[in-house]
């Protein structure tokens, strides 16, 4: 069983995932603030990554070429890194402090043809094969794909130019009002905090 997660950083949309942990090895604990930051206990690598694109019927697979470090800002206890779901492993105990601390994650950079895939296969549903679960943070990236394609559908757009690096490019921007620029907000307000938990450092 797996959930995938997926966070927007450096102009690519990323890609990760929860495992249950194996029986025997005990949760990554941490350490003082010298210590290296510890993986995440419950981290899909690679191969679990392409495996469950392979089940969920996409047709591409997480590799070394694409793989990309990263660090998830997630709900801890203690020295614990919380699951997102039951399925993953136990909530902790009622009484138990929750703080947001860094974990270091495996994460898959998807070009804008594989993102436009994988969102579109992940709209309106809440598994994409069985124990191929979508996340809150996955699908709210679905939703917020298929608002940019009725902008563009429907033609709301403007030619810009921006300075990037010191130079100018060329870009179109979207013109959002009225229901629309309504409709951007109502999205930005159900963003769930995982969505925007990722970073490049701890």
């Amino acid at each position: 069983m797996i959930v995938l997660h997926a966070g927007y950083l450096a102009e690519r949309l990323l890609l990760w995932g929860e495992m249950p942990r194996e029986a025997d090895p005990r949760p990554a604990r941490r350490g003082g603030r010298r210590a290296s930051l510890p993986p995440l206990p419950y981290d899909a690598d690679l191969d679990a990554l392409s495996a469950a694109m392979k089940k969920a019927g996409l047709g591409f697979s997480a590799t070394g070429r694409n793989a990309s470090g990263a660090v998830a800002w997630l709900p801890t206890a203690g020295n614990e890194a919380v699951a997102s779901s039951p399925l993953v492993a136990e909530p902790p105990k009622a009484r138990s402090t929750i703080t947001i601390a860094p974990w270091k994650i495996t994460a898959c950079r998807l070009s804008p043809e594989r993102t436009v895939d994988l969102l579109c296969a992940c709209v309106e549903k809440e598994t994409l094969a069985p124990g191929v679960v979508v996340g809150a943070d996955l699908a709210f990236w679905a939703t917020a794909m298929r608002l940019a394609g009725a902008t563009v559908a429907r033609q709301k757009f403007l030619p810009d130019v921006v300075l990037e690096n010191g130079t100018w490019y060329a870009r179109w921007k979207p013109v959002l009002a009225g229901p629309d620029a309504q409709a951007l907000g109502k999205l930005a307000a159900a963003m769930p905090a995982v969505a925007r938990a990722l970073t490049l450092e701890g």
